[in-house]
């Protein structure tokens, strides 16, 4: 049974990976989707200030409790992406110091602008356990909003030479239009299947929340951001998930 099991598993990966190939290399009549975020002619700067978009994912400049400044892409970033990729880059600060950095990468028509999440903290140093989550959302309308939670641990240096652990929290998911998933293998099947259907390459959005704390607030951190995403998201988030029944939402007020 468990060699039967791999070997479906293997079977799985290998028509994943087909089907990414076909919605890179087929370039027929192939349409471009409409995003799941809201777009607008907004530049977005490196580090040095020059200009590296002319648009950007339009996230709000103020959310409920919280102010923010607008983040610079990455000179790594904009080496390793392709070009016809659109950021959305914010640090949020509430009234209480409280800090939530939140990330879009959005495709055009060069599917590797996502990659899988999980790469990119153990590759700055973070050891990290994650686990699916479900946030319920508020607006446009009651939905439950599919996350991955995911818990960063890392030791660094203070400036006094002391040793300390610094733990992150980090929630993302993916979102094209109507349609949001918090796993990338799903996002890629779904991804390859409407390329097949209708010739359609649906345009995704990675989105995260970050937060950085010290250890024992992990659960108090995650809570915070949980609110900051009830909050933020429909004002940039397009897509929407399946509506509560009436029942729930009864139960929710």
């Amino acid at each position: 049974m468990k060699k039967q099991n791999v070997i479906l598993f293997t079977i799985t990966l290998a028509l994943i990976a087909a089907t990414a190939g076909l919605c890179q290399f087929m370039t027929g009549d192939r349409k471009l989707g409409n995003p799941g975020v809201k777009v607008a002619s907004i530049p977005s700067f490196d580090p040095e200030g020059h200009i590296v978009r002319k648009q950007s994912v339009d996230l709000p400049e103020r959310v409920i409790g919280f102010d923010s400044k607008s983040d610079t892409i990455s000179q790594i970033e904009l080496q390793t992406l392709p070009a016809d990729t659109l950021f959305g880059r914010r640090t949020y600060r509430s009234s209480g110091n409280f800090y939530v950095t939140t990330s879009v990468v959005l495709m055009g028509e060069d599917s590797r602008s996502i990659h899988k999440p999980e790469i990119c903290l153990p590759a700055q140093g973070w050891t990290v356990t994650e686990q699916p989550a479900t946030i319920r959302m508020k607006e446009p309308v009651p939905y439950e909003l599919p996350v991955m939670k995911v818990i960063g641990s890392k030791e660094v240096t203070t400036k006094s030479g002391k040793i300390e652990t610094v733990k992150t929290v980090f929630v993302y998911w993916f979102v094209a239009e109507n349609q949001i998933t918090a796993d990338h293998l799903t996002r890629m099947w779904r991804m390859g299947e409407e390329m097949l259907r209708s010739g359609t390459l649906q345009r995704w959005a990675y989105i995260a929340c970050i937060s950085h704390c010290y250890p024992g607030q992990e659960e108090e951190t995650y809570k915070r951001i949980e609110d900051f995403i009830v909050s933020a998201v429909p004002e940039f988030q397009l897509a929407v998930g399946k509506p509560l029944n009436a029942d729930i939402q009864t139960a929710l007020k």
